[in-house]
């Protein structure tokens, strides 16, 4: 287990990719993923990020939140370069996180080499929930602490209807890149 350091979070998440999938199949569907994660890991690689997990998005991590932001706007610009052009919604947040491998016998089983613990991790989750597909919201804290790019203050955006927050104060959001989608 490492000791807790600062760390920049982007969550990313395709905007329905069920609806997706049921349109093209699973057979067509896993091709799209595959072409998918090589683009999506290549600009991991990059803007020298970690990936922590994987759903039909990613959890990543970086040093600076400057670099999380411009995978992420470049994340949302491969998504047009698609086959299938798709949308994803995008959060980032800065804030302490520790990491802990999995024991090799769970991992044999199937579990992550590697978690990730820390409130970041909440946090970056319901920042995400809120954006709209082809937006990346960012907390305060990564607008602060981000370094030459320009955000708009956009305050507290709603919480998607059906989500519940508990324990975590909502952050403050700043939107940055294209007008969002119309879905």
């Amino acid at each position: 287990m490492t000791h807790p350091a600062q760390a920049a979070l982007l969550l990313v998440d395709i905007v329905d990719s069920a609806a997706l999938a049921q349109r093209l199949g699973d057979s067509e569907m896993a091709a799209f993923r595959t072409a998918h994660d090589r683009q999506a890991r290549d600009l991991v690689r990059q803007w020298g990020g970690r990936e922590i997990d994987k759903t039909d998005g990613f959890l990543l991590m970086f040093s600076h939140a400057a670099d999380a932001l411009g995978c992420a706007l470049a994340y949302h610009r491969a998504l047009s370069e698609l086959d299938e052009p798709i949308s994803a919604r995008a959060g980032i947040h800065v804030g302490p996180v520790t990491l802990r491998e999995n024991d090799s016998a769970d991992v044999a089983l199937g579990a992550k080499p590697l978690e990730l613990d820390g409130l970041a991790k909440p946090i970056v989750a319901r920042v995400m929930a809120t954006a709209l597909g082809g937006q990346t919201l960012l907390t305060q804290t990564a607008t602060l602490l981000g370094s030459g790019f320009r955000v708009d203050s956009i305050g507290r955006q709603p919480k998607p209807e059906g989500t519940h927050e508990r324990h975590v104060r909502q952050p403050r959001e700043h939107r940055v890149g294209k007008r969002p989608c119309a879905l």
